[in-house]
């Protein structure tokens, strides 16, 4: 009937308003169903595209009728193409040139006009456009402004179309973006009447037809020598965008578009803004400090501010719930796990969605008589409703076919308790990946994951949600080992990277609910599945994906392991005959990595105007590792994380040290999010003894990543060199909570507590280090926390009294004495403790295992600092004797192992090996003995 053959958005919207909340009669009272449309876009929300059993899927051609098109319409049903090949999207798609005009008698004179870039020209066409209609009536001022909206989503989601999802769309996009590709004459900018979306006048005034307007360039003389502006304009704090990036003009656009202040005319929100930086920082392999501004701060404060947020959820009431995820998703890219859990959970409380883990009874394989308990989640269905969409054409699993496991597990009791919708879902895709964040990589972490993805997959109901499902799945397979499930993996993530090619769903499906999860581009996602295939041993299969990606490192990997070492050299210097700026500073570096040069790192940052922030990390890293190599530390510091050394620094090497300093100061200064390179140049910083420097890399360096606790201990030794002791305690106390079963963070701990008055910090860390090593022996320590905890006049740095912890350290030295080979420092601290509380007879105790620690050190009587520390012993032995329950028996124990001290002095004095100070020692305990036998008559 007419009906199924032509959809309308605006009956659509209206039954689906109606089946889901029946709000649409209190909608009518204030917007038309248009206007409810426009805000909803407005806001970052997509519509339902049209049923798939309709005509017009859409999104993989240009429109093919004369008529003037509705471009909301055309947004909806994914025809993202169409809505750019209309006349005023080619206007916008037109470069501009600058008023400013060559010096005719320069250098710029043969370099023909001078033109805008690439964004700015389209902001200013934009601007133009939307200027020229402010004398219009607010209708035709607002159709304006839907209308430029319309094609900023549009550039934005056929960017996403043609680099993540598909379908492909090569071919026609090669016209839209010709202008920028070719060096025009100047800009003529059409004339539009009110209201019209076709120019009267000017580029485009010819009646609307897609496939002629590169003909009509050309026709005009337009066409000359390509040139490739838009990657060399994308990039951003020193990082070079990917090569291979599909109409990145397109890009601009939608940054022209969504990414400007509404004060400054612009029509999108915070959230299409927020994707577009985000789009943008996909085609870098290291965070950008300049697009993380751009995108965190702006959408936290887009949440908090209620108003837009209330008005958003009035249409949607999963909105909140999408911020919150989209925020987690930035966070989790930008290393950010606790900030990502935090807005997961938010999103989670939103939605009313209950998750537990949970056990049933089932079965893992094909002949498994018995059940047993078995992972899996329990779930209760927020407050959102469940659409029941076609599962067509969404991504499907791929059966693993094993002779003895089955697919998956088989319960008892059936799991359809767990149906959720869509928004659901990508939240329980998110808290899988907070399960893998906020856990150690371990067999157990992996089993915890499982539920979650087998909660999704079990109710396949949106083309992206179910991809990222299958890839996630596959992707612990692999990392898992798991010898049964690596071929499936690697099968499935051969499928779902073929699905871009693939016609079927439309992209108006496929990124229906793109932004609530987590996808990778395109060359991402297949140089996963090379570096699967590598680390199987298939060389050839990654190195053919390397190479048609242009992914430099996995190609001289894979030609290192065929032994075409020359082949790489070769290749890289062929593409630098063509290449030129940040570029060609990428190819450069290649070569540096190939031949381990440091003159071809400089020159990287040379060609590149001194914007290659990946040249000068290299040849930092590369100074240093020279460095160390001559001085015999083998690896690099940063490999191995050991900078305790840092005294030992070979002064003849401090120029290299200083150079690759300066080297990573460069790095960090074009781009402060590349926190690698900012603990490299700390422990250089170190190596040289420059306290501050190496301060304030570390401290960047725990901005970027709280859990780093290397960089913690880093800090708080820079600290302490600078005599900032109370910041380097707080530095330890973040390593220890980072890293909390490591003993050597936690010796350094106590030393650093115990010298600010962090009293109660020291307890807890004594006790934890005989959990970890079952002894902790350290008499200083000890005596120290014995002598405040037994005086009334000793303060914490809190102001806290310490004798408070009096019952803690009773507790203590019973723990550090269950361990019998201590030093006789220990055993005394523990004997000054038992006689201060009152405890005659564990002091006396204590104090014969002093003596008898002392003295068992193989000669001591020839080592000066162990004769005194034997005397010393057998003096507190004599004095706790004075006052033990059985004294009698107390002093003649005493007197007769100071007798026996006196003997082995005495031979030792004889055989004129003993200390220098032994005869003065012998005396002494020869008095200690003389008052014993007083004390016993």
């Amino acid at each position: 009937s007419p009906e199924q053959d032509t959809w309308s958005w605006r009956r659509h919207l209206t039954e689906h308003r109606d089946q889901e909340s029946g709000r649409e009669e209190e909608a009518s009272g204030t917007m038309s169903s248009s206007a409810v449309v426009v805000a909803m876009i407005r806001a970052g929300l997509l519509p339902d595209p049209p049923p798939l059993n309709t005509t017009g899927e859409g999104g993989t051609g240009a429109a093919t009728s004369h008529d003037e098109p509705d471009l909301i319409e055309l947004v909806i049903r994914g025809d993202y193409l169409t809505v750019l090949c209309t006349p005023i999207a080619q206007a916008f798609l037109t470069p501009v040139k600058s008023v400013k005009s060559a010096d005719p008698g320069g250098e710029g004179a043969a370099a023909g006009p001078l033109w805008l870039p690439v964004v700015d020209g389209m902001v200013h066409t934009i601007a133009q456009y939307l200027n020229d209609g402010a004398s219009l009536d607010v209708e035709a001022r607002t159709q304006r402004e839907t209308g430029v909206l319309a094609i900023g989503v549009a550039a934005l989601q056929l960017f996403v179309q043609a680099n993540w999802t598909g379908p492909d769309v090569d071919v026609a996009m090669a016209d839209l973006v010709a202008p920028f590709r070719t060096d025009f004459v100047p800009f003529v900018p059409p004339v539009l009447e009110a209201g019209s979306a076709t120019p009267t006048t000017g580029v485009g005034a010819a009646a609307f037809d897609a496939e002629s307007h590169a003909a009509q360039f050309a026709a005009a003389g337009l066409l000359r020598q390509p040139v490739p502006r838009a990657l060399e304009e994308l990039s951003v704090d020193g990082e070079v965008a990917y090569r291979h990036t599909k109409v990145p003009e397109i890009l601009c656009l939608a940054r022209a578009v969504l990414c400007r202040p509404s004060t400054d005319g612009g029509v999108g929100s915070v959230a299409w803004s927020c994707r577009v930086a985000f789009a943008h920082q996909s085609m870098f392999d290291n965070p950008s400090a300049t697009l993380h501004d751009e995108i965190i701060p702006p959408l936290i404060a887009h949440i908090a501010s209620s108003d837009p947020v209330a008005a958003a959820a009035s249409i949607s009431p999963d909105y909140h719930a999408r911020l919150y995820l989209e925020l987690g998703n930035y966070h989790a890219h930008y290393r950010e796990p606790y900030r990502a859990q935090e807005a997961w959970f938010a999103a989670q409380t939103v939605l009313g969605l209950g998750i537990e883990l949970t056990g049933a009874l089932g079965v893992r394989t094909k002949f498994q008589q018995h059940q047993i308990a078995q992972l899996t989640l329990a779930v209760k269905h927020g407050n959102t409703a469940i659409r029941e969409f076609p599962p067509a054409d969404i991504p499907s699993p791929v059966n693993m076919n094993d002779d003895t496991r089955l697919e998956g597990i088989h319960f008892e009791t059936s799991q359809a308790d767990a149906a959720l919708s869509i928004t659901e879902q990508a939240v329980v895709l998110a808290l899988c990946a907070n399960v893998k964040n906020q856990n150690p990589k371990h067999g157990l972490t992996t089993e915890e994951m499982h539920p979650y993805l087998n909660c999704v997959k079990a109710y396949p109901r949106d083309w992206s949600v179910q991809l990222r499902a299958l890839w996630v799945t596959s992707r612990i397979e692999l990392e898992a080992g798991d010898m049964r499930a690596r071929p499936r993996a690697i099968e499935q993530l051969l499928k779902l990277t073929q699905l871009a090619s693939q016609p079927a769903p439309s992209a108006a499906w496929r990124l229906q609910n793109f932004w609530a999860v987590r996808t990778r581009p395109r060359w991402q996602a297949e140089r996963e599945l090379a570096d699967a295939n590598l680390a199987l041993g298939c060389t050839r299969d990654a190195l053919d994906v390397f190479e048609r990606w242009e992914i430099w490192d996995g190609m001289i990997d894979c030609y290192t392991r065929l032994d075409f070492d020359g082949k790489a050299d070769a290749l890289v210097r062929e593409r630098l005959k063509v290449e030129t700026g940040l570029a060609a500073g990428t190819l450069w570096c290649v070569l540096g990595d190939l031949h381990d040069e440091a003159n071809h790192y400089r020159k990287a940052w040379e060609v590149s105007g001194g914007k290659s922030a990946r040249s000068q990390s290299s040849l930092g890293s590369l100074l240093v590792r020279r460095a160390e190599t001559k001085i015999g530390l083998g690896p690099t510091a940063e490999s191995r994380r050991e900078v305790e050394g840092v005294g030992q620094t070979v002064k003849s090497l401090e120029a290299d040290y200083r150079e690759a300093m300066a080297a990573f100061q460069n790095a960090v200064r074009l781009n402060r999010m590349l926190s690698s390179v900012w603990f490299k140049l700390g422990c250089t910083a170190l190596r040289v003894e420059d306290w501050p420097t190496a301060a304030t890399a570390f401290r960047a360096r725990v901005d970027l990543d709280q859990e780093d606790y290397e960089a913690w201990n880093n800090l708080s030794n820079a600290y302490i060199k600078m005599g900032k002791k109370r910041k380097a305690f707080y530095a330890l106390r973040e390593a220890v909570k980072n890293e909390y079963n490591n003993w050597k963070i936690w010796e350094n701990f106590v030393v650093v507590a115990i010298d600010v008055g962090a009293f109660p910090d020291v307890v807890r860390a004594i006790n934890r280090l005989i959990d970890l090593k079952k002894s902790y022996d350290d008499g200083e320590i000890l005596q120290i926390l014995v002598n405040v905890t037994t005086h009334d006049d000793y303060l914490d740095m809190d102001g806290r009294k310490a004798s408070l912890l009096l019952r803690q350290v009773a507790e203590l030295v019973d723990r550090v004495k269950s361990n019998s080979t201590l030093s006789a420092a220990s055993w005394t601290a523990m004997a000054t403790f038992h006689k201060r509380t009152g405890d005659a007879e564990k002091a006396l105790l204590c104090c014969r295992s002093a003596y008898q620690a002392a003295k068992s050190v193989k000669e001591w009587e020839r080592n000066d600092r162990r004769v005194a520390a034997v005397v010393d012993s057998i003096s507190a032995l004599a004095e706790a004797a004075q006052t033990a329950p059985e004294k009698k028996k107390a002093l003649s124990t005493a007197k007769l192992l100071a007798s026996s001290t006196v003997k082995m002095l005495s031979t030792a004095i004889d055989k004129g090996v003993a200390a220098k100070g032994a005869t003065d020692a012998k005396e002494q305990v020869e008095v200690i003995v003389l008052d014993l036998e007083a004390a016993l008559a």
